[in-house]
Formats: C-alpha cells, structure tokens, sequence
C-alpha cells in the first residue's frame, strides 16, 4: 500500500514538473517522441505547411526572406518589376542558407517564375534573375475556314501575352504558330511540295473583335489566304488552312 501511495506521488510531481512556470511558458513543447504542446511560432509553421500563406509588407525583398508560404505585392527583388501592383503567391524553400529555390505566381494570371540560388563557398554558381515556362489555356477549338467567322473564347484573351494557334495547313499536317497577342495577329505556315518543286503559303488573320480591356472574349476571322508558288504565283482557292485550337499563353 505504502509503495502504491508513493509511486502515485511520483506520477503526480512529474506531472506538474511538465506544468512548472505561468503562460506560455506552463507546458511542455511537443517534438518527435513526446505529445505536449506547440509553439506560436511552430503554430504558425504549421499551417504555413498546411497551404496558409503570412502576407508581406510592401517593400519586402523577397530575396531576403526566410523560408515558407507568402502573399504580397510591390515587393523588392519581384519577377514582375517594383512598381507591378498585381498580387504575388510566393514559395521559398532551400536545402541551406546558400541553396534556396523561389517560385513566384501571379495570382490574377498563373504565370509562374523561378529562381534558384545555389552557392559554393562565397562564390553564387546559379543562374541570376528569373525565369518562367509558359502555360498554354486552350480558349477555343473547332473547324473553321471561312473568313468573318467569329470565335467565341472561354476567357478573355488580354490576360494573356501570346496566341498560339494550330492550324492544318490542307495537307493533314498540324502546324503550331505562336505571335504576341495584339488587336490583329498574323499567323504564316508553308507546305513544300515533295513531288515537285514548289510549295503552299498559308496565311491567316485574327482580329478582337471589340478590342478594349473587357472586350477580348471573341475573335473573327479577317482572312484565310492560301497561294501555291511553281514558277509564278497562283491562287489556291481550294486548299485554305484549317483554325482547329487557339490557346492563351501566359
């Protein structure tokens, strides 16, 4: 009985030793072999893991930050220059202090840019500034041939820095064509004749149809032109090049 009471008495001052002291400092710090509690700092690395992002303030440098999930913008050292207000998603991981990998997204766009340092004693060995992949959105798909038909797109095309289009240029080959988006885009693609000398020229044109900031949701057709060349030009009225997918690139 006598041992009972005693090894109750234990148990209990090992755990109020574990509750010694007054607020935060009361309880035990959990880590990977005891259950207790967590910090406000690990608190809120947690749910930084978890997808949570902690803002910056305006004029934080991005490349000086520690690692973990941000939003902010009009930061220092940004992909999209000091003064662009546009919203940034930022991701900072590094295996050290001296091999860091950023990836910034703009939040409004999706494109997404890379930086990677990677230092070997005082000397950086890793590529300087940013660079990005480009993204392709599929914003139209059909057949069409016929001039002054309007394309109606999933979204509106100045969120997007280039126009891809694929095209079939009438002899069952597909051609991808990219060009910088604009109220009017030209997109040019030859065929060459393997039979005999000569080749196809292929031009189409697309048009905004109501070219202002809220207006690029639909584009027309302004011209579908094909020529053959041999010995001179002739027009190929038959054969026009086939607009089968548009895409936004970012």
């Amino acid at each position: 009985m006598k041992a009972s009471i005693e090894k109750s008495i234990e148990m209990i001052g090992n755990k109020l030793s574990a509750h010694e002291g007054s607020g935060d400092a009361a309880h035990i710090i959990a880590d990977n072999q005891h259950s207790g509690f967590i910090s406000a700092q690990d608190y809120r690395k947690l749910y930084q893991g978890l997808g949570e992002r902690v803002h910056l303030k305006e004029e934080t440098d991005i490349l000086a930050t520690q690692p973990g999930r941000y939003y902010g913008n009009l930061l220092v050292n940004s992909p999209v220059g000091a003064s662009d207000n546009s919203l940034l998603l930022i991701d900072i991981d590094w295996a050290s202090k001296k091999q860091v990998q950023y990836r910034v997204t703009v939040s409004y766009t999706g494109k997404t840019y890379y930086r990677n340092v990677h230092m070997s004693g005082d000397d950086d060995n890793g590529a300087q500034g940013w660079s990005w992949e480009p993204k392709y959105l599929t914003l139209w798909e059909g057949n069409v041939t016929a001039p002054n038909t309007i394309l109606n797109l999933v979204d509106n095309i100045y969120k997007f820095e280039d126009v891809r289009v694929t095209l079939n240029n009438a002899n069952g080959e597909e051609v991808r064509v990219t060009t910088p988006r604009s109220a009017a885009m030209i997109f040019n693609l030859m065929h060459p004749w393997l039979g005999q000398f000569g080749l196809s020229v292929f031009q189409v044109a697309l048009k905004i149809n109501s070219p202002s900031s809220n207006g690029g949701t639909q584009l027309i057709v302004a011209r579908n032109y094909s020529n053959s060349f041999t010995d001179r030009w002739e027009s190929n009225t038959a054969g026009f090049a086939q607009i089968k997918r548009i895409e936004g690139v970012i």
